[in-house]
């Protein structure tokens, strides 16, 4: 007795070889930009709270020379030392947490979180620019080469960020594909699994009630005498 399954298969994955694994070259993009961004949250972590130390010095305390420059930036910029480094590191603590935190579902493929991963670097390296750019007009010294220096290394990591990014969001729609077709297949398995048992205890069902129709009366028949030793008294 057979049994066919009335559940149809699901469209066979595109056909590779037994090591390639379609998912993870899908991912790889997902997974360099998910690094990236915890690398970029951990560096603007230490950097707030470097910008939450400074802020927290006495500039009445420093030598002159140091003291005049920090007066000439207050006056140029017509706010507190303190005030400013406070705002930068609250600034930067958020940004970090924000990175971090994409990071997680940039890593899972998620679009809106590439999406909104996409848009704070491009924000980022727009606000590095700006910085370059001011330290351009502020004048040429080795403090202005040394500037340049910290800042070209973070825009070169944003920049590297947004391609992998567009890669990301290039490959979200095949992986969200692939993935459904991985869960449409493993269903389809459950449910030839169960149909499998379920045909098994048809089978056994049918046999059994076959055997009851050829000998009705084996059902019927007393049970053996016991043997004579043990018969009671």
């Amino acid at each position: 007795m057979t049994y066919q399954s009335p559940y149809s298969p699901p469209p066979p994955a595109q056909a590779v070889a037994a090591y390639y694994d379609p998912l993870a070259t899908l991912s790889a993009p997902a997974r360099q930009s998910s690094n990236l961004l915890f690398v970029l949250g951990i560096l603007a972590l230490f950097l707030a709270l470097g910008a939450g130390l400074f802020s927290m010095i006495n500039t009445n305390s420093l030598p002159p020379e140091q003291k005049t420059v920090l007066e000439d930036f207050e006056s140029k910029t017509h706010q507190s030392f303190q005030v400013m480094m406070r705002s930068a590191s609250v600034m930067t603590l958020v940004i970090g947490a924000a990175l971090i935190g994409l990071g997680i579902f940039v890593r899972r493929g998620k679009r809106p979180a590439i999406v909104a991963a996409l848009l704070l670097t491009g924000l980022l390296v727009l606000l590095l620019a700006l910085n370059i750019l001011g330290s351009f007009s502020v004048g040429s010294g080795p403090s202005v080469v040394l500037s340049l220096c910290m800042l070209a290394i973070p825009a070169i990591l944003l920049v590297w960020l947004i391609r992998q990014l567009v890669a990301a969001l290039r490959n979200a729609g095949a992986m969200a594909d692939y993935q459904q077709q991985q869960y449409a297949a493993q269903w389809w398995q459950y449910q030839q699994q169960y149909a499998a048992q379920w045909a098994q205890y048809q089978e056994q069902l049918y046999h059994s009630q076959l055997q009851q129709q050829q000998h009705p009366q084996s059902a019927l028949q007393p049970p053996p005498p016991p043997p004579p030793g043990n018969t009671p008294t």
